[in-house]
């Protein structure tokens, strides 16, 4: 081999990602829960029997139920997350390739990958078991195979990312509008691919999109914009500084309107920016321009980035025990609720408890069922989804229920406090 070192950045990828492991992310559940549905021939039901408008991420979902049978459901976390670091270095090598095309010279390609392997935020989630090392993946593979000219097959790639985070429908609709005489090479297949999926969930459950899409979370642009928002989407170039002085010294503009577009995207439409999950997919092309327009001493980057670096590691080490003890916690409420009453249904706005514990779960914030979406739309709406399904049991927190609290106490609904993150739910007529 005439390059060893080529590795090291993959080698330190794997390393710093194998901490985050710790671990026990929300999310992710959700994934799983629809994996294990998946692989027992329920498709993508959240309560089996029940079926839901699927993962935003149902790509992910069924790479998982792949797994599941030979992981099970003890094992099925440690293989996502295998999966995921496994994910984050090839992304390395992608990040490589990125910077070739780009017109990088040497230096340039080796310090781009470098810092990329060092990017704790790539590394915390490519150990959490979410999509976003696929994301990533794909995302950056979509660019390369565009800048190689190689259209159709570009537009599919971006298709799959569709069916990982939907918003790489941006990605395609600024390349087409790069390249307009090649705009349905792209758009066809990443089209062709929605179009797939969306017809799939409207057969299963008579909606069109996931209910995630329709929940809460979805409607921060009415909710949350503001000086916040924006501050949160700033979150992207704050944790980069060092690398955005370079940004601007080169002329890519297309690479730059794409990082425009998510930043812009992001701080107002969904400024809960998640520890930059979503935003992740954009930051090798900051990683790659920086570099390429730092113009001299380039090694200064690598020591101004440090700080952030280290920042970053010690933020998301902090998060990722926080994720773990809140997700113990949690399961130790459900596992309360199911040894007194196997056959109950518990209301949560935190799901994953299904995957915790077993729990067949009412969403009180809508993101794995669509039918509870109206009753959040209305100021005491929950009071009146509690009262129609009858929830036995109130589990985990509930900042979502709590601001509609009054309203569910002056309807009759008592809910009695039992065990740590447990209360039952008694109803008018004391029945539930």
């Amino acid at each position: 081999m005439k390059k060893p070192w080529l590795f090291l950045p993959v080698l330190l990828a794997v390393a710093l990602s194998l901490p985050f492991a710790v671990q026990i992310h929300g999310d992710a559940l959700i994934h799983y829960v629809f994996a294990e549905n998946i692989a027992r021939g329920y498709f993508f039901h959240f309560n089996p029997g029940e079926p839901s408008s699927g993962s935003t991420a149902p790509l992910w979902s069924l790479i998982l139920a792949g797994f599941y049978p030979f992981l099970g459901h003890g094992l099925l976390d440690m293989g996502a997350k295998a999966a995921g670091i496994a994910l984050f270095a090839v992304s390395v090598f992608l990040v490589r390739l990125l910077a070739v095309e780009l017109g990088g010279g040497e230096r340039d390609v080796a310090l781009a990958s470098l810092i990329w392997a060092l990017h704790p935020y790539a590394g915390f989630w490519s150990a959490s078991g979410m999509e976003t090392s696929l994301a990533v993946v794909l995302f950056i593979s979509g660019f390369i195979l565009f800048l190689k000219n190689r259209y159709t097959l570009a537009g599919s790639v971006i298709g799959l990312a569709y069916l990982v985070r939907p918003e790489s429908a941006l990605l395609a609709l600024i390349l087409s509008a790069a390249r307009p005489k090649k705009a349905h090479l792209l758009l066809l297949p990443t089209l062709l691919i929605a179009l797939a999926w969306h017809g799939f969930i409207y057969f299963h459950t008579g909606s069109p999109v996931p209910a995630s899409w329709l929940s809460r979370r979805f409607h921060a642009l009415i909710y949350s914009i503001g000086p916040v928002s924006l501050l949160a989407g700033l979150h992207l170039f704050g944790f980069h500084l060092p690398l955005v002085f370079g940004l601007f010294r080169r002329r890519r503009l297309l690479p730059l309107v794409i990082i425009m577009v998510y930043f812009l995207a992001f701080s107002f439409v969904m400024p809960d920016t998640m520890g930059m999950r979503y935003l992740l997919p954009v930051a090798p092309l900051i990683v790659v321009l920086g570099v390429i327009g730092w113009r001299s001493r380039k090694w200064l980057l690598v020591i101004l980035m440090l700080p952030f670096l280290a920042g970053g590691y010690w933020l998301r080490y902090g998060r990722a025990l926080k994720n773990r003890e809140s997700n113990i916690r949690l399961k130790r409420a459900g596992d309360w609720v199911m040894a007194r009453d196997p056959n109950a249904l518990v209301a949560a706005q935190e799901v994953q408890v299904r995957w915790l514990s077993g729990c067949r779960v009412l969403s009180i914030d809508g993101v794995v069922d669509r039918t509870v979406i109206p009753y959040l739309r209305r100021e005491d709406g929950l009071a009146d989804l509690f009262l129609e399904r009858r929830p036995g049991y109130l589990v985990g927190p509930f900042a979502h229920v709590g601001k509609q609290m009054k309203a569910i106490e002056g309807k009759g609904v008592i809910l009695t406090p039992l065990d740590d993150w447990v209360w039952s739910l008694s109803y008018p007529d004391s029945t539930r």
